[in-house]
């Protein structure tokens, strides 16, 4: 089965037309990266598969689920991290990441405290005083622990 399967993607914001088109097909066992210029649509692109914006037309199928409609049931099957790790700075790194597989059926607690021994992460300080690099280790260690079929 066909893990991403993205067909004719388009995306305007007014007159502007960000994705024009795309088409690609994502295999079990493959592995996909977005390189580009600023403004080439990759965050865009990653938003519509997540749920977070509507595509002007086209159609995205995870696991041959429609992403557009059941973007609930598409994020039982995934685990994402932002390139941009914003957390709570009064929570220690610890508590994120127990909140956020809180929220995941599919979470794995003996794998995140391998994680986080292989991180090497002090997850007793809190968020606010941890560098770009350890909040991007919590963002890590949170969606790696969970059992996803889909990793974005």
């Amino acid at each position: 089965m066909t893990v991403l399967n993205i067909t004719n993607l388009t995306k305007r914001f007014g007159k502007f037309k960000v994705l024009d088109g795309i088409d690609l097909k994502l295999q079990p066992g493959e592995i996909f990266g977005f390189i580009g210029p600023n403004g080439a649509g990759k965050s865009t692109t990653l938003q519509i598969i997540l749920g977070v914006l509507t595509p002007s037309s086209g159609n995205i199928e995870i696991f041959g689920i429609d992403a557009l409609t059941e973007v609930v049931t598409i994020h039982e099957h995934l685990a994402f991290v932002p390139g941009d790790v914003n957390l709570w700075p009064n929570l220690t790194g610890g508590e994120v990441i127990d909140f956020f597989l809180s929220l995941h059926k599919h979470a794995n607690y003996a794998k995140k405290e391998r994680l986080i021994e292989q991180f090497d992460l002090d997850i007793s300080k809190k968020c606010g005083t941890y560098s770009k690099g350890n909040r991007q280790k919590v963002a890590l260690i949170a969606a790696l622990s969970i059992d996803a079929e889909l990793y974005i």
